[in-house]
């Protein structure tokens, strides 16, 4: 396989350049923009995006950080020679051609997902590997995004409850995962605590990949439900799951002040150092707590608190 590297294009060129490349050169695939994970989380954090379509400013924000360096894959090298000539011609843009081994695209993304160890030995497990025969685990999909435990304020959130997962397991425990994205928290608390989970979430695709997360694990049925948003009605929990960003945690604040039992445990994450301050003022305003555990993984922040 040959691939063929742009230099600096013009964002008004790229299209063109991707079409021309499939239609004329039989281009086999695009790696279009090159986005550093830090700072699109970092980004989405500070505008306070968890879901839906992402806003034009916030799009113009991640554009401003991203740059326009495509790569086009050819199978053969008179393809991609014939394609950078023509880009040197019509555009006047400089290239590179390497070769390189040929890629299965659909294997290629798991590359990036491997167990995930927490605490002593506790794992997340995506659900092509094989789980270790020690310790425990959980299956998860991550092919839909929607979390896969590699990601600070999820695995603050383990942690958290690998810390308390003693003292919860001589209680009978219902649990609101809210926001619950693709379910890893309240599977990991079914796997590891006994009780039911309600899994919530406002994406409809978020509760679909939950519920095959679900199934990889083999919960029993009579132990979650999955409901939207829109459907949710109001009961008290012992425990409150809500790794979701500040304007969601302030915006849903008075749902989850009806939802947190006297005594309940409330798990927050999805909050930037700079945002906790905000987030304890507004909370303290609605709901009687202590604060039991912090956690600091990076810039993001994972809290327990508990009702008094």
């Amino acid at each position: 396989m040959f691939k063929v590297l742009i230099f600096n294009p013009n964002h008004a060129d790229l299209e063109n350049l991707k079409s021309t490349a499939f239609s004329k050169f039989h281009c086999q695939g695009v790696l279009e923009n090159q986005l550093d994970e830090t700072d699109v989380d970092d980004i989405l954090a500070e505008e306070s995006y968890c879901g839906g379509d992402v806003p034009e400013h916030v799009l113009q924000k991640l554009e401003s950080v991203s740059a326009p360096r495509p790569i086009y894959y050819f199978d053969d090298q008179s393809d991609a020679t014939l394609f950078s000539r023509w880009a040197k011609e019509t555009f006047q843009l400089e290239s590179a051609i390497e070769e390189e081994e040929a890629r299965d695209w659909n294997q290629e993304w798991k590359k990036h997902f491997a167990p995930i160890k927490l605490g002593q030995n506790f794992w997340i497990v995506p659900s092509w590997e094989k789980p270790p025969s020690e310790g425990q685990h959980i299956m998860i999909n991550p092919g839909q995004g929607f979390g896969t435990g590699s990601h600070p304020t999820t695995s603050g959130c383990l942690e958290a409850l690998l810390q308390y997962q003693n003292a919860l397991r001589l209680q009978s425990n219902s649990t609101l995962d809210f926001g619950c994205g693709s379910g890893i928290l309240g599977i990991a608390f079914l796997k590891l605590i006994n009780g039911a989970v309600d899994f919530c979430d406002i994406d409809q695709n978020a509760l679909d990949n939950c519920l095959e997360n679900i199934s990889l694990n083999n919960l029993n049925a009579n132990s979650y439900r999955l409901i939207t948003r829109k459907n949710f009605q109001p009961k008290l929990y012992d425990l409150i799951f809500a790794n979701i960003l500040l304007n969601v945690l302030i915006e849903e604040s008075a749902t989850i002040q009806r939802c947190l039992k006297s005594g309940g445990l409330l798990f927050f994450s999805g909050i930037l150092d700079d945002q906790i301050d905000d987030l304890l003022v507004h909370y303290r305003t609605i709901l009687p707590f202590t604060e039991e555990l912090r956690l600091v993984r990076d810039k993001w922040i994972t809290l327990v608190l508990r009702r008094l």
